[in-house]
């Protein structure tokens, strides 16, 4: 459902995805997931009205164990909806987080 709301709200602001990957078919679990985060300095996890931020720099960055906990659900596989803006990575769906990454970028 949260990837339908992404959609539409990316829909709404006239923007398009330049790569989509359908998480039923290609899995990125664990060590892969973390592949997600190369050349990113910000990790923005939602779940629902929730968000947080976690900075990728030197020190502040998480534990990669952390971050698999927060990039993957309860199957293993990473998240969707998962979006790319400038340096951060937008991992669940919660429109103001999103709008603050679209804004900010």
């Amino acid at each position: 459902m949260s990837c339908t709301k992404a959609d539409a709200f990316l829909a709404k602001r006239g923007l398009t995805a330049s790569l989509v990957v359908d998480a039923k078919t290609t899995r990125f679990e664990g060590p892969a997931a973390l592949k997600a985060l190369h050349g990113m300095n910000q990790l923005v996890v939602s779940r629902g009205a929730k968000s947080s931020n976690f900075s990728l720099k030197g020190r502040e960055r998480p534990a990669d164990a952390d971050l698999v906990a927060l990039l993957c659900g309860p199957s293993g596989n990473l998240r969707a909806p998962t979006l790319k803006v400038g340096g951060a990575l937008l991992v669940g769906f919660n429109a103001a987080a999103w709008e603050e990454a679209l804004t900010n970028d």
